[in-house]
């Protein structure tokens, strides 16, 4: 399955290879494309829905330091 979101608070590179590193240790994520463009960031996240679920991926945003955009 897929999941895009929007991320605020990402300012830089690092921003985006501490996010990426954050999505691809979490338990069920195959792959995370995180990319930064004009201070928005945003990730694509494909993952098992039967080993971690949606919310415990954007849930991972917030601990991160980072927020959701809606």
């Amino acid at each position: 399955k897929e999941l895009v979101i929007n991320i605020g608070g990402m300012h830089c590179e690092h921003c985006v290879n501490r996010m990426r590193s954050a999505f691809e240790e979490l338990k069920g994520v195959k792959k995370a494309d995180v990319t930064l463009e004009d201070g928005k960031g945003m990730a694509k996240i494909v993952y098992s829905p039967d080993k971690v679920s949606e919310n415990e991926i954007i849930d991972l945003v917030s601990q991160t330091g980072y927020e959701v955009i809606t």
